[in-house]
């Protein structure tokens, strides 16, 4: 059974990811939130992002990405997050653990990181133009990606 939750917000939220049955984090296009209690309570966070996000990807309890006009990422919850590199129009997000991670956007943006984005994010070619909107990996090298031109993988 699916029950109504209390999120304190009146922002439209675009994604979830929980770690377990009491953690996890959703992003909006004007919020981020944070329940370590299943859901009963929801906390604001502050990713600093100008602009909505989009997509969200938990690696544990403590490290966390976010999408939007820009990557970020939080070590310690939420309670700071940092911004890493400099894209723009970051759609979706996908972290396969704490080091390896892809982000999907516009104009078929594809980033990828093996540091955790420590040591930046480096483009990738997509093969298309077209703005990609979700991406997932099944492990560290099989992935998908889907946007407005279709399914692409790798």
């Amino acid at each position: 059974t699916w029950q109504r939750q209390t999120s304190g917000t009146s922002s439209i939220l675009t994604s979830v990811c929980a770690v377990d049955e009491n953690n996890a984090t959703v992003v909006g296009l004007s919020s981020i939130l944070r329940t370590r209690n299943g859901g009963l309570t929801w906390t604001p966070q502050d990713s600093g992002a100008l602009g909505g996000l989009y997509s969200v990807s938990c690696v544990d309890t403590s490290t966390a990405y976010a999408s939007g006009n820009g990557i970020f990422r939080t070590t310690d919850g939420g309670s700071q997050w940092m911004v890493q590199g400099g894209a723009s129009y970051v759609r979706a997000i996908h972290m396969v653990n704490a080091t390896i991670g892809t982000a999907v956007g516009g104009g078929g943006q594809i980033l990828r990181t093996t540091t955790g984005g420590m040591y930046g994010w480096q483009r990738q070619i997509s093969g298309t133009n077209e703005m990609l909107r979700s991406v997932a990996f099944a492990d560290a090298n099989l992935g998908i990606a889907v946007g407005d031109s279709g399914v692409i993988r790798t």
